[in-house]
């Protein structure tokens, strides 16, 4: 007949092991109910106090671009007016214009452009082909209208050094590069950009491949019967229509920056696919290509989730597409904010962009402009 144990009877060194043993069972779930919620509860970034982000052009003039007023992003600084309509004098500034952020006279250039930007032509220059830690302190002293090739915009002088010799290296360049970041407090992270052919860059294009072959054939097709087209081809870019021959084509990383948060990463990559061309029988013929602009978020176990995705078919001459560059960071709560500067030909905006754990949304729309 089996019996229930008791400690009563028992040897004390007997008692003092099922003690011990009791004492480690104990110890063990205490440490495993901690690594599972350390696992499953996301951590809470600290809380980050109202202020201006900025950006520093080649002459030293500083452009408020965004505040966070603890809670949640605005454009308050008139940058959508028309510079003659500004009666405004330094230091007697609205107090609306930098919403609840500290005062427009102390600033902090955190991150700079590291070098000459080299120009793409007579009218387009890539800004900050590199940016380094900065952590200078620069001071605001008057109110100007600054006007830099094809930006206008109403900015803050300060006692920063125009370099507009060593960052500009062609005679009018639109947009011109800039200087830096700047901000009245919160220290930004900076995003880290990605060479397009490095291993981390080619493995995303490749999971990304399958979006982007379903996107190119509904974009081909939508076009396709918009111009009435039966040859094969589309007119003007060149396009085929057959998809496994469209496939065949290797996928090619244009452009590709990550940010790391505690609870996870994302990563912004801009993957393209040329398409044939006629220039043996049309030597005017100028081929376009198809653009996938996408937001890649990774975390525990090399989870993979594409969280926006923006399909273009391009005009070879780019023209009608827009590169993002996020060039900084913010953690709070359980997501990053990302300063995200968007180039067009011959046009440069700034905006924020929110990347949270299943989604991706610009929380304003525009901050910053450079065309009348």
């Amino acid at each position: 007949m089996l019996h229930a144990h008791s400690a009563i009877g028992m040897s004390p060194h007997r008692i003092v092991g099922r003690v011990a043993l009791n004492n480690a069972y104990r110890a063990w779930y205490l440490l495993s109910a901690t690594i599972l919620l350390s696992v499953t509860s996301p951590v809470v970034a600290e809380p980050i106090s109202a202020f201006t982000v900025a950006i520093v052009e080649a002459n030293g003039n500083l452009v408020p671009v965004a505040t966070f007023g603890g809670s949640g992003w605005s454009s308050p600084w008139p940058l959508n007016r028309r510079l003659d309509e500004i009666t405004s004098e330094w230091p007697n500034l609205p107090e609306e214009w930098l919403g609840a952020s500290e005062s427009p006279r102390n600033w902090t250039l955190w991150f700079e452009n590291s070098g000459p930007s080299a120009s793409g032509g007579p009218s387009r220059v890539e800004w900050i082909p590199g940016l380094s830690p900065a952590d200078t302190r620069i001071v605001a002293d008057g109110l100007v209208k600054s006007e830099m090739g094809c930006s206008k915009n109403l900015a803050l002088s300060t006692d920063a050094e125009d370099l507009r010799s060593s960052l500009i290296s062609c005679d009018y360049c639109c947009p011109e590069p800039k200087r830096g970041v700047a901000t009245t407090g919160a220290a930004p992270k900076l995003v880290e950009r990605l060479e397009p052919g490095a291993d981390s860059s080619r493995r995303m294009a490749s999971r990304a491949g399958r979006a982007f072959d379903l996107l190119e054939s509904q974009a081909i097709k939508r076009e396709a019967e918009r111009q009435g087209v039966v040859d094969g081809q589309l007119r003007f870019t060149g396009q085929w229509l057959d998809s496994r021959r469209r496939q065949a084509i290797p996928l090619r990383v244009q452009r590709a920056y990550r940010a790391r948060g505690v609870n996870f990463t994302v990563s912004y990559l801009e993957i393209s696919r040329p398409y044939g061309h006629s220039r043996k029988t049309d030597p005017t013929f100028c081929p376009g290509y198809s653009l996938l602009k996408t937001w890649v978020r990774t975390g525990e176990g090399a989870e993979f989730t594409s969280i926006n995705d923006e399909f273009l078919i391009v005009d070879c001459d780019g023209k009608t597409a827009t590169s993002d560059t996020p060039v900084v960071y913010w953690e709070h709560g359980t997501g990053l904010d990302l300063l995200v500067r968007r180039l067009g030909w011959e046009s440069e905006f700034y905006a924020v962009v929110t990347a949270s754990d299943n989604a991706v949304t610009e929380r304003t729309e525009v901050f910053f402009r450079t065309m009348e």
